[in-house]
């Protein structure tokens, strides 16, 4: 209820208005679920999540960095989909195709991933990965338009493909 709440109003905001009843209301109502919903688990015996874990920082800050690239690589396929229907005049296979580079690029990287964890640590590796997405993002959100050539949009699906899979890959 919570996360719909945020959700919903987050949504109608572009049509509404941020400070409408229409945005403030579910997202009021989503703050007080996901309020309500911290105390309870912080006062069962089984709680279904642990809120305890959060003050761990390592915990913590792990938790955060695979939600921001889990969003940021997750949250460019639609977009970009649609981009290379609409913007490079693709059918809906070519648009696929050209995007495969993403899971062809994690697959490849797998036993790389596994070894330089073990040789730099998983801190290295993971903010190495934090940042070669990032580099795929800024190369995205610079070179994009409707006569972007494909290999500069396939460099951006490398590099956010190879950030995604350091940052999150846990070998063993």
């Amino acid at each position: 209820a919570g996360l719909l709440g945020l959700v919903f109003g987050c949504a109608r905001a572009t049509e509404a208005g941020w400070l409408s009843r229409a945005v403030m209301l579910p997202v009021g109502l989503g703050v007080l679920s996901l309020i309500a919903f911290s105390w309870w688990e912080r006062r069962t015996r089984q709680p279904l999540l642990d809120i305890r874990l959060f003050k761990n920082r390592t915990i913590f800050i792990a938790i955060i960095v695979v939600i921001a690239i889990s969003l940021s690589v997750s949250g460019s396929f639609l977009p970009l989909f649609y981009f290379l229907q609409t913007g490079q005049r693709l059918d809906p296979v070519g648009a696929v195709v050209r995007l495969l580079p993403l899971v062809l690029t994690a697959a490849a990287l797998a036993p790389v991933v596994g070894i330089a964890a073990t040789r730099f640590g998983h801190r290295r590796t993971i903010v190495a990965g934090l940042l070669v997405a990032a580099a795929g993002s800024a190369v995205l959100a610079v070179a994009l338009h409707p006569h972007t050539a494909y290999p500069v949009l396939l460099v951006s699906l490398m590099l956010l493909a190879a950030g995604y899979y350091f940052a999150i890959y846990r070998p063993g």
